[in-house]
């Protein structure tokens, strides 16, 4: 009984994480969709450690992609 615990805690750790990482990618799409460059680079500003002011909407796209990717490596995958 605790094994299998701990192997549910476990998947549910997996399913959490990847479902906010999608969830976070997805706002910064929507942002994009609707044409609001400044409020996309706001909102990414939140996920990287980096200055989001200048980043065109490719920039935004770029370390969008490379945050989840990061995160899903050490929050998921590891």
């Amino acid at each position: 009984p605790f094994l299998r615990w701990v192997v549910e805690v476990v998947m549910a750790w997996w399913v959490l994480a990847a479902g906010a990482l999608g969830a976070e990618a997805e706002m910064v799409r929507n942002l994009l969709r609707n044409r609001n460059l400044p409020g996309a680079r706001r909102y990414v500003a939140n996920l990287v450690s980096r200055d989001t002011k200048n980043l065109d909407a490719g920039g935004v796209v770029r370390a969008t992609v490379e945050t989840v990717a990061e995160n899903f490596s050490d929050g998921v995958a590891a």
